[in-house]
């Protein structure tokens, strides 16, 4: 390891040229990685949602919806404007009142569920259909002509109006995270570094390992929108720690060895230990994720690993030929850190451990019942909804204008017009549903379906199916969605012998909501053994591993407790994400702490140990906490998508609540199990402990 060390260090200036042109290749090749904004395509191929989306699509194609609400204004100027928009290029329909009343009475005389349902107040309400899905052009480029045919005044929401603007702001939603959290990250990196060339150094290094991790992202083929909108940030900010931790190490070593070189080769050899421990159980971490049946946590889980181990490469390799080049660079602009002095810090916490052990143990258990009871939202459109963005506006401007309703399609293997208008009038006398559409409530069910338009019958019958749409009174993710959903599917069931399909926003989340619910425990299991693992090999210890991990996780409690007490739904995603991300990410503190801890251990007391842990390892501990929390609460600040908001509301308060917790729990639990660590612990062998007179010292 000597000898590579010394190689890489000798072609420093090499080494530079080849990290810049892999640099050069990755940047032109970010544009090409495709992106996926289907959360349903994550289920599991064999799931029910899947299933009836596949059959949908081979039999009917795979259509879209959106909602246009205008007005005020009259009713003869309503139906004009159904008439533009269904004339517009890339929309197969437009359904509206006139559909089901007799334009030749007047409206008082109408069905006033059916009047209610698309007019009320001088506003109408069109629904759209689209030939093809929201996530392609045509779709999105109809929708773009919806607004200038209905008016700019008009509202335009639902799913395809979701997701494509969604698609639309997604290259800018990247942009603009990322030169959010660059001035963050360097405010922070200067004013606890010694040098502002150092600071540049560390942004530098990292910024290239994510540069080359979002370009080889284009070997997966395709990466979700969640992973293409956090995966840089998160990489950014999980991984500056070990450039920090590499820099302080060769700042210590320069004191004792006047040539740089050697300082760094020592450097790096001494670090590379902690440094490796930490990427490894970052990436254990993330690895977790994999085993998820909704693949979502699979691509998350691969971007983010391959993120940390080109990161901790460029730490290894290609800071410390950088920070050679730049050695005069270095020392010239050095100043004053801002970093508070941990000298005294060890001590004052060792004076007061009883009282802090006591609060985290009740706050920690406190916080694991909480944490347990909190409640999640799994819909696509609670993730993809848009702060502040002008579909999130329209979309609460017709909802509070009409009543919310809800979409589920029946997809039935053609049991015949009678058969098929039974079963219709039985889903539309159900409590909760508005309305069916189907061939058989369109057409007299007597009369021979080859007299029918190939328009009408093409769209609710074909090859071998039929199909009924059932709108409810009821919104996607609700315990009323959820029963009317249970009730139209027992209905289905039944009538079909099991073989009808269901398919729709509410059948999706139930499906994803039973499939996250197992995930979370697998996923749960294998991050915290797999951590363990690790730090058991890196530490060869057998107490050390769980305590660093019960610090940790008590940290993760801690941040999930947060919404339960706050009285806001967690989504699915951030939840099960981010235990996992928090537990490897932050137990890179927890390692850094315990080895400085374990290599004081070997010459002096317990007491001193503890002081040597804090001051040692404090400064890196609060920087490294402090990028992570930065950078997810900017995040959560800048970002228009709730889902990427709440998942650095998460990261920013979980890093932050793990630094404080390491620096102030975890030398405790050092001191008070210092005895069962000892003996359990290889590197603190009695032939490496101080003499039996300096630890009673020590310790009186």
């Amino acid at each position: 390891m000597g000898r590579i060390i010394q190689t890489l260090l000798h072609r420093r200036k090499t080494v530079l040229v080849v990290a810049l042109l892999l640099t050069a290749a990755a940047a032109l090749l970010i544009p090409t990685v495709a992106v996926n904004y289907d959360m349903s395509r994550y289920l599991p191929p064999d799931s029910a949602t899947r299933v009836a989306a596949d059959r949908m699509e081979a039999t009917f194609g795979a259509s879209s919806e959106a909602l246009v609400m205008t007005g005020p204004g009259t009713y003869a100027e309503a139906v004009a404007c159904k008439e533009r928009l269904a004339a517009l290029p890339g929309v197969q329909s437009v359904a509206f009142l006139d559909d089901l009343t007799d334009p030749l009475r007047p409206l008082s005389e109408a069905d006033p569920t059916a009047v209610g349902r698309f007019w009320r107040d001088g506003y109408a309400l069109f629904q759209v259909t689209f030939p093809s899905s929201g996530y392609t052009p045509e779709t999105r480029a109809a929708l773009a002509s919806l607004r200038e045919a209905a008016g700019e005044e008009a509202a335009i929401a639902w799913s395809a109006a979701l997701t494509a603007n969604m698609i639309a702001g997604s290259e800018k939603e990247v942009l603009l995270l990322i030169l959010a959290v660059i001035p963050v990250f360097l405010a922070i990196l200067v004013s606890f570094t010694h040098s502002f060339v150092e600071a540049g150094l560390f942004l530098l290094v990292t910024g290239i390992a994510v540069i080359i991790n979002m370009g080889t992202n284009v070997l997966f083929g395709e990466i979700s929108f969640m992973t293409h909108l956090s995966a840089g940030v998160l990489q950014l900010a999980i991984s500056m720690d070990y450039s920090i931790f590499l820099l302080h190490r060769f700042n210590e070593e320069r004191l004792l060895a006047p040539d740089p070189r050697a300082a760094m080769a020592l450097a790096v050899r001494h670090s590379l230990p902690a440094v490796s421990a930490s990427a490894l159980t970052t990436a254990a971490g993330f690895l977790a994720l994999t085993a998820m049946r909704y693949s979502l946590g699979r691509d998350i889980g691969l971007v983010l690993t391959k993120g940390i181990l080109l990161s901790l490469i460029s730490v290894l390799v290609l800071l410390p030929a950088l920070t050679l080049l730049c050695l005069k660079g270095i020392d010239r602009t050095g100043h004053r850190t801002l970093l508070p002095g941990f000298r005294k810090a060890g001590g004052r916490l060792l004076r007061v451990r009883v009282l802090l052990l006591a609060a985290w143990v009740l706050v920690a258990g406190i916080a694991w019942m909480a944490q347990d009871a909190n409640r999640f939202t799994y819909s696509e459109s609670a993730i993809l909804s848009g702060k502040g963005s002008r579909v999130a506006a329209d979309a609460q401007e017709i909802l509070e204008r009409f009543a919310p309703e809800n979409r589920v399609v029946v997809l039935l293997p053609d049991p015949g017009p009678a058969a098929e208008a039974a079963l219709a009038s039985e889903l539309a006398a159900l409590p909760g549903v508005r309305s069916v559409d189907s061939l058989s409530m369109l057409a007299d069910p007597t009369l021979p379906r080859s007299l029918l338009p190939d328009r009408l019958t093409g769209a609710f019958s074909a090859d071998g199916w039929a199909r009924l749409g059932v709108t409810t009174e009821t919104g996607e993710e609700s315990a009323a969605a959820f029963a009317v959903t249970d009730a139209i599917r027992e209905r289905v069931e039944t009538a079909t012998g099991g073989t009808g399909l269901l398919l729709g926003a509410t059948t999706a989340i139930q499906e994803i909501r039973e499939v996250v619910e197992y995930d979370y425990g697998i996923v749960t299991l294998l991050s915290i053994g797999a951590v363990l693992a690790i730090l058991f090999l890196t530490f060869r210890s057998v107490i050390l591993p769980f305590v660093l991990v019960l610090v940790i996780e008590s940290a993760v409690w801690i941040n999930m407790a947060v919404p339960y007490f706050n009285g806001t739904a967690l989504s699915f995603v951030g939840y099960l994400i981010v235990g996992a991300i928090q537990l490897g990410a932050t137990i890179d503190f927890a390692i850094l702490l315990t080895s400085r801890y374990v290599e004081a251990r070997k010459t002096v007391g317990r007491n001193d140990a503890v002081r040597e842990a804090v001051r040692n390892a404090g400064g890196s501990i609060l920087t490294s906490g402090g990028i992570m929390a930065a950078a997810g609460l900017t995040v959560a600040f800048v970002s228009r998508i709730e889902g990427i908001r709440e998942i650095g509301r998460l990261i920013g308060r979980g890093s932050a609540v793990s630094a404080l917790l390491v620096l102030c729990v975890l030398p405790l639990l050092l001191h008070l199990l210092d005895r069962p660590i000892r003996a359990t612990t290889w590197a603190l062998r009695p032939s490496h402990l101080p003499t039996p007179s300096t630890e009673r010292k020590d310790l009186s």
